[in-house]
């Protein structure tokens, strides 16, 4: 028994509570184009570190190959060029670099 919560261990699959209001929209999830591959938890690190950054603040991120560098980059342009479109206003500038011609391509 969970003392916390006076619940019991069991082996029944109960349906899982939304963690958004019913309001929410899905542009509103941010880094997260869907539910079958979200951001892990050091990409929604870095993805709340950009989103609190100050206009020409500079956001470094590294890793070691495959752990989800590109991904978390796609998420940032999308977040970040998303909403000129709906707006029709001029997407943001943004400027990526790598060390290797591999990771650029």
């Amino acid at each position: 028994m969970c003392r916390s919560s006076n619940r019991f261990a069991s082996r029944e699959v109960h349906a899982a509570e939304s963690l958004l209001p019913p309001e929410a929209k899905f542009s509103d999830r941010l880094g997260h184009s869907g539910d079958k591959f979200p951001l892990a938890k050091a990409q929604r690190d870095a993805l709340s570190h950009f989103l609190d950054a100050r206009h020409g603040d500079i956001l470094a991120v590294n890793g070691p190959p495959g752990t989800g560098k590109t991904t978390l980059v796609l998420s940032i342009i999308s977040h970040a060029v998303g909403p000129s479109g709906s707006r029709k206003s001029e997407p943001p500038v943004i400027i990526a670099t790598s060390t290797n011609n591999q990771a650029v391509n």
